[in-house]
């Protein structure tokens, strides 16, 4: 299971995210869906880079996601194939 708790981040004076909390159970597929600007990657590295945000947790597996290198054990698909034209 991921736990997100009060996730919030800033660049600048922009708020991207603010207080965001979800639980995702394991053996399910989610999706994350929605509009360009509006805060999908900066979620997502939030949950593999915890570095990254401004104030909140992230728990993987009941382990604060600090205390390991998430960053190797996610990953996902942009809605761009760019990545494959290299």
């Amino acid at each position: 299971m991921i736990k997100i708790t009060g996730i919030s981040k800033k660049y600048g004076n922009r708020i991207i995210l603010e207080n965001i909390s979800c639980s995702l159970n394991n053996h399910r597929i989610y999706a994350l869906a929605g509009v360009n600007g509006i805060g999908k990657s900066t979620l997502l590295n939030a949950i593999t880079q915890p570095a990254g945000i401004d104030s909140g947790t992230v728990e993987i597996d009941g382990i604060d996601n600090r205390e390991f290198s998430s960053k190797f054990h996610f990953f996902y698909v942009p809605d761009s194939k760019e990545m494959f034209l290299k």
